[in-house]
């Protein structure tokens, strides 16, 4: 196996700033491939953290696709509730001796909200509902700047655990800035939304309250924020 020297591999270098072009250091950055619907992204770049300066610099492969995703990610590092930033960049002009600059910026945050969820599971065989306790359950929002020229989308996320007695979620998210909150498949949320799904108790997983895994949004809470217009977060993923 051959191993390119890492001198002579596409740079790219940047830098992550917030909202006020202060830098964000301890941010984790990489390059990945673009995702589509028949491929998930791949790693094709070194993977580096910001400095004290903000600033950062990958080597990508050798041969670079034409177009790649820039992803900066919060760590134990960084201060604050930070969200993940990702941008497309054009890595055509980039060659070995050609590096290539590109920033990232964190959008001002809206205030955060609290929302509350009662996390039910649906017994088949009696058709009762029982709460689905110890679940932890993440909420993403969509927190992209609306003016922001780049590209870039900013996704922050925060995780919450259901009450061991009750089966509620109790969280204080970022709103994000995607409109009107709705449910999947039309209808509009409602306030303290119940989310259920099929519990079978004939020994199955989820007749103990267990294993239940929302990979996609279930519900999100209800209203518009009076202040900013944003819509409150999606709950992406629920599980035990």
């Amino acid at each position: 196996m051959t191993f390119e020297a890492p001198l002579t591999l596409p740079e790219m270098h940047g830098t992550v700033l917030n909202s006020l072009q202060q830098p964000v250091a301890g941010m984790q950055v990489q390059a990945t491939t673009v995702a589509t619907t028949e491929s998930s992204p791949s790693v094709i770049s070194t993977t580096t953290t910001t400095d004290a300066s903000g600033a950062f610099s990958i080597r990508l492969v050798a041969s670079p696709p034409d177009k790649v995703m820039l992803t900066a990610t919060p760590t134990n590092a960084t201060t604050g509730p930070l969200p993940t930033l990702t941008r497309i960049v054009d890595t055509t002009k980039l060659g070995p001796t050609n590096a290539l600059t590109a920033g990232l910026t964190v959008p001002p945050l809206p205030a955060s909200v609290e929302v509350n969820y009662n996390i039910v599971g649906f017994i088949v065989t009696s058709g009762a509902t029982m709460p689905v306790t110890s679940a932890t359950c993440t909420f993403s929002a969509d927190v992209s700047d609306p003016h922001a020229t780049d590209g870039t989308i900013a996704t922050y996320q925060t995780s919450a655990t259901a009450n061991p007695l009750t089966g509620q979620v109790t969280a204080r998210p970022h709103p994000g800035r995607i409109g009107e909150p709705h449910l999947p498949g039309g209808g509009r949320a409602r306030p303290n939304p119940t989310i259920r799904d099929d519990v079978d108790d004939g020994g199955g997983r989820a007749g103990r309250g267990r294993g239940l895994v929302w990979s996609r949004p279930r519900a999100q809470a209800a209203g518009r924020s009076s202040r900013d217009g944003c819509s409150a977060p999606t709950v992406s993923r629920c599980r035990t």
